[in-house]
């Protein structure tokens, strides 16, 4: 790599935290369902989880791409040592940074997995609810999705 990639890849790496933040800013807006009804809990929870999954993927793609750009960074770094050459200050913190940022975006890929996990746990009791005509607690099932302290269900 040369100096004016090095340099390109430090501007991008720099703009991690803030493509990080549109990420988050989008994953607030997804609504956690909420319904008394059976039938309309279940299709609340159906669109619930293809916004979570639609959200997981685009940090994903993120995740993906800081992956590339440390592979080539930490790349650059080892064949700079291995020639003797002095590894700047600037190099070595940017190294850092993006593994910070890898850190975080793996972070809420686990915690949107969990979520993904508990809406289909609850969708899975909503639908066998419904098969057997049963009332449940839809209310409180849903409620469990929204409080998301312990994502157990």
């Amino acid at each position: 790599m040369e100096l004016l990639q090095i340099k390109t890849l430090q501007r991008k790496i720099a703009e991690y935290p803030e493509r990080i933040s549109k990420l988050q800013a989008r994953q607030k807006l997804i609504v956690t369902p909420s319904a008394t009804e059976i039938g309309p809990a279940i299709k609340g929870m159906d669109a619930y989880l293809l916004f979570l999954r639609a959200g997981i993927s685009s940090y994903k793609k993120l995740y993906e791409e800081a992956s590339v750009d440390f592979a080539g960074l930490n790349s650059y770094i080892e064949n700079k040592k291995s020639i003797g050459e002095v590894v700047s200050d600037s190099e070595r913190i940017s190294l850092v940074q993006i593994q910070q940022y890898m850190a975080t975006i793996q972070n809420y890929i686990n915690i949107m997995d969990s979520q993904i996990d508990n809406g289909e746990v609850v969708k899975q009791k909503l639908m066998l609810a419904q098969k057997q005509k049963e009332a449940v607690d839809v209310a409180n099932l849903l409620y469990i999705i929204k409080k998301g302290d312990g994502y157990r269900v």
